[in-house]
């Protein structure tokens, strides 16, 4: 045995330090020694103070834990101003080194940088920690209604409060929607929100909301109705009572009409809509309040009433009618044509004409209008614009020039063409006997029709006689001796002929001498 003699203190504590003493005795005697035992750590934060986020109205409590011997001192400071505890806020130490510092009801003032500062003989330490005082949003005031006329602006207000700034969305009755930035934009100003329309459609017309977010929570405001409304159209300038055209120019309507929304124009003829598909049709919005219909080429099935509706989300006006006429000075687009008929036969002279309106249509010869008496007749089919000139039974008289002419309110047009009746020689006025003296004149006459113009030969005692017959007039033909001799008795005879025949008449001539 050597007699050592041990105390062993395991996981010494601040307690532990002090004066202590050992004490040995026996019979004979008693001993004692002293000694100080001094019980040092050092000084340290074993748990910081964390950040933190509140929300205003709430408690808040900061803890941390710190280690040290000797004890170390202890002081709270809020954005370097040392706190005191008071009824609002509780600072406490516990004796495992937990520090709390506790803020009741929390306001904005409340919030900021967080220090506790810990001292002691071995120096100085300190923990921090940001505290971030929060506010749910807020909707402030009372939100407006907003009533306008479409296509004027309009502006939504909301006016919100929280801590930290709120996220916003609008949402357009209780569903988010596309906000385009152009048409549609957000403004902020200070604490106020707007939703600012540009200029209004019809499709805008909603209950609007806006919803406020932050970490605090969020809000949606009472709805804040936009109520759009139309103005009906009005047509400021009409259609004109009428209208003629000329056949294959174009046919152009105008009106001019205003309204809120822009109005939609249709166009009728009658009652059947126009469509802008059709071939040939345009229906154009020229801007500045101008509508117009144009039918490219018109025709004549074009005529009628044309009409313009007017319409919009805030009602429908109807124009004034417009008649609509489409003329053409009357035009021969074929001809009549020269034509050549047997007598007795029937002529068919065709040709086609076009005119708006239907024209008056007159036959004339030589200047004169023809009657049915005149034994030549027309015919008009108004759908193919086909005319057709009948000549029947025809007889030679009736050749000759023969004018079509044409007349409506436009103007007129005529076209001629030459009917020529061909026919066999007849002769009405044949030879008959004659006595003459010697020396005296000798005149032998018929009179004959036939066409074309027959020729006439004489002939006596069947020899030709050349050169010696002439025409009077185109129907009178005569053979003139000047001065009779006894050689000139004899059987006299005259041929009529042309391409479709020949007639001959004849006579006994006697010489007479005194």
């Amino acid at each position: 045995q050597t007699g050592d003699v041990r105390l062993i203190i395991s996981d010494a504590k601040e307690e532990d330090q002090g004066k202590y003493t050992v004490r040995a005795k026996n019979a004979a005697q008693t001993v004692e020694e002293q000694t100080v035992v001094n019980v040092s750590a050092q000084l340290s934060f074993t748990e910081t103070l964390q950040d933190v986020d509140v929300v205003s109205g709430q408690n808040i409590t900061l803890t941390c834990r710190c280690q040290g011997i000797p004890k170390p001192s202890i002081k709270w400071y809020q954005n370097d101003v040392e706190l005191k505890s008071t009824t609002k806020q509780k600072i406490e130490s516990k004796s495992d080194g937990t520090q709390t510092l506790t803020v009741n009801r929390v306001d904005l003032t409340d919030g900021g940088k967080f220090k506790i500062v810990a001292t002691n003989d071995q120096g100085t330490i300190t923990s921090e920690c940001q505290v971030n005082v929060l506010m749910k949003p807020k909707i402030e005031g009372k939100v407006q209604d907003v009533q306008v006329v479409i296509g004027e602006p309009a502006q939504l207000n909301v006016k919100v409060s929280g801590v930290p700034k709120p996220d916003i969305q609008w949402l357009k009755n209780g569903q988010p929607f596309e906000i385009d930035n152009q048409r549609i934009k957000l403004v902020q100003k200070d604490d106020v929100y707007s939703l600012v329309f540009e200029s209004t459609i019809i499709d805008d017309k909603a209950a609007y909301t806006l919803k406020a977010t932050n970490k605090a929570g969020d809000v949606e405001s009472p709805k804040s109705n936009l109520n759009i409304t139309s103005v009906q159209p009005k047509i400021k300038t009409d259609l004109q009572p009428t209208l003629s055209v000329t056949k294959d120019e174009p046919i152009t309507l105008t009106i001019q009409a205003d309204g809120k929304p822009k109005p939609q124009v249709k166009w009728f003829k009658g009652n059947d809509e126009i469509l802008p598909d059709q071939v040939g049709v345009q229906i154009i919005d020229e801007g500045e309040n101008t509508y117009k219909l144009i039918i490219e080429k018109s025709t004549e099935k074009d005529q009628g009433d044309y009409t313009a509706l007017v319409q919009n989300t805030g009602g429908q006006v109807k124009s004034k009618k417009t008649a609509v006429s489409v003329t053409k000075i009357p035009e021969f687009v074929i001809k009549p044509e020269d034509t050549i008929v047997k007598q007795g036969d029937t002529a068919t002279i065709e040709c086609q004409i076009d005119a708006l309106p239907l024209p008056k249509i007159t036959l004339l010869r030589d200047g004169k209008a023809l009657t049915p008496k005149d034994g030549i007749e027309h015919t008009f089919d108004a759908a193919t614009r086909r005319l057709v000139i009948t000549v029947k039974n025809a007889r030679v008289d009736q050749t000759g020039i023969i004018t079509c002419k044409l007349d409506n309110s436009v103007g007129s047009a005529e076209a001629s063409f030459k009917l020529n009746v061909s026919a066999a020689p007849v002769i009405s006025k044949g030879l008959t006997d004659q006595e003459c003296l010697i020396d005296k004149e000798l005149r032998l006459t018929i009179v004959t029709s036939a066409s074309p113009v027959p020729t006439v030969k004489w002939y006596r005692d069947n020899v030709e006689l050349p050169n010696l017959g002439t025409k009077v007039n185109d129907d009178t033909f005569e053979l003139v001796i000047p001065n009779v001799k006894p050689d000139d008795q004899g059987v006299y005879k005259a041929v009529v002929s042309n391409e479709l025949g020949e007639k001959e008449t004849q006579c006994k001539v006697t010489v007479l001498e005194p």
